[in-house]
């Protein structure tokens, strides 16, 4: 017989073994993302929810939730902060509703505001639910079942064939990350390019950790592009069972004629196929982003969504927190146009995900 529990800290290690072996499982829905979130924010707490075979011990489907509590915003359940993958743990529409009506009474005992839920190959469960979409991502999703010639043959000829052959023309090389000092130019990388885009960065705490916890086991990596021995492009990648993701990616404006964020996909693209894994995605964007989505059509891969339901909030309280993001965001844009030195820049964003965890 089946039971609803709240997964404890001695359970992690049951947890854990759930998530690796359910094929809606990723990295971020392990215990030790706590620990990642934990290094961006204190306001973070894991709420675990699973329904288990207790005569047998183990777990049959599961939510990875978080509760939320700023002293900027009302309280909140998430599942799951800073993933740009993922999903409920589950196989049907019946183990989701027992688990929503789970949340709910969670979110009465804690007072939250909202139930936040993003899903990717379990959104059409949702269906039926009381919750609404309230955002939507795109991503493309490459396959590597194929020899790499084939995937390579995919990809548009101009625009992604002719650019990498022109990087590998400059001399182009690609390099793994070698230790922690390879870390802080990644993220030197990174903050500079969210800074030319008006977003916020996430501190160096944050990849130190998920490197701290997933770098010894293969399931982060972190890629170079060098020109002349100088580091112009860094690409942070997740992996978990048979699946690569791009993630985070950086790169020097000063040498962008060379496409150094181009080179390195391709590079991250072999990498993931002589590891063995069977997809690749790019990474999410937002449907608003046309350049973007563009620019990731020419890689040939399929186009899906990740979609994030919420409770249908009152209008005046949906319109609060539509603001409250809006000049959050435009702050942030604000502060990335106005402010020139890095550590400034850094000190704001750093402050904004604190405040503002999603």
């Amino acid at each position: 017989m089946l039971r609803l529990i709240q997964i404890q800290k001695e359970q992690n290690d049951l947890w854990d073994k759930f998530v690796w072996s359910h094929p809606a499982g990723w990295l971020t829905a392990l215990s030790s993302w706590e620990e990642v979130l934990k290094e961006v924010s204190p306001y973070v707490k894991s709420l675990k929810l699973a329904l288990i075979d207790e005569e047998k011990q183990q777990i049959k489907a599961g939510l990875p939730l978080y509760m939320i509590k700023t002293p900027l915003a009302k309280r909140r359940l998430v599942s799951v902060p800073l993933a740009t993958i993922s999903d409920p743990i589950i196989s049907s529409e019946d183990e989701l509703k027992c688990l929503l009506k789970a949340s709910f009474d969670l979110m009465a005992r804690t007072g939250s505001s909202n139930v936040q839920i993003k899903a990717n190959q379990t959104k059409d469960f949702f269906g039926k639910t009381s919750l609404v979409r309230a955002k939507v991502w795109k991503y493309h999703l490459i396959s590597l079942d194929d020899k790499i010639d084939s995937i390579w043959k995919k990809f548009d000829r101009s625009s992604i064939r002719k650019t990498i052959r022109k990087a590998e023309r400059h001399n182009l090389q690609f390099r793994p990350l070698v230790d922690k000092h390879d870390l802080k130019i990644f993220h030197q990388l990174y903050t500079d390019t969210r800074r030319r885009l008006g977003l916020p960065a996430l501190p160096f705490e944050f990849f130190n950790r998920i490197y701290t916890e997933y770098g010894s086991s293969q399931n982060v990596y972190f890629l170079f592009a060098q020109y002349k021995g100088l580091d112009i492009a860094s690409l942070m990648l997740l992996r978990f069972q048979n699946r690569f993701s791009a993630e985070a990616l950086g790169w020097n404006y000063d040498f962008s004629r060379l496409s150094p964020s181009v080179f390195l996909y391709w590079k991250a693209i072999q990498l993931a196929h002589s590891a063995g894994a069977q997809s690749f995605d790019l990474g999410r964007t937002d449907p608003r982003n046309s350049g973007l989505l563009h620019f990731k059509r020419k890689w040939g891969g399929q186009e899906k969504e990740i979609a994030e339901f919420r409770l249908a909030p009152k209008a005046s309280r949906w319109l609060a927190e539509l603001i409250q993001s809006t000049k959050l965001m435009e702050g942030v844009k604000l502060v990335s146009a106005t402010i020139t030195p890095s550590w400034a820049f850094k000190a704001i964003s750093k402050l904004f995900y604190r405040f503002y965890l999603e």
